[in-house]
């Protein structure tokens, strides 16, 4: 398994904003499940809307180089 011994352009700062938006994404697949966090589901897609997105644009950013 030689891709996990890469090294990556992505600085801790971004990585943190990709697993934001994949944690977030979670939750919002666990609403669904539980109805307690029926209330935070706006917020959750929001939130994982925007992580998710600025990661794509650190991602086409880091590409281009």
């Amino acid at each position: 398994m030689s891709f996990l011994n890469k090294r990556t352009a992505w600085s801790a700062g971004e990585l943190w904003i990709f697993k934001w938006g994949v944690f977030t994404a979670g939750i919002l697949a666990g609403c669904y499940l539980n109805q307690y966090l029926e209330a935070y589901k706006p917020l959750l897609w929001l939130m994982s809307v925007v992580c998710c997105a600025m990661a794509a644009y650190f991602w086409i950013k880091k590409n281009k180089r």
